[in-house]
């Protein structure tokens, strides 16, 4: 495992835990209103 495959991972890691954390986030705020 290089060093590109390393970042290619981190960054896909990275995305899922964004979307997560924005769907989260928007259920969040529809369940509040």
């Amino acid at each position: 495992m290089n060093d590109n495959d390393k970042w290619l991972i981190m960054a896909f890691l990275l995305m899922i835990f964004g979307l997560m954390l924005s769907g989260w986030m928007c259920r969040h705020y529809v369940t509040l209103w």
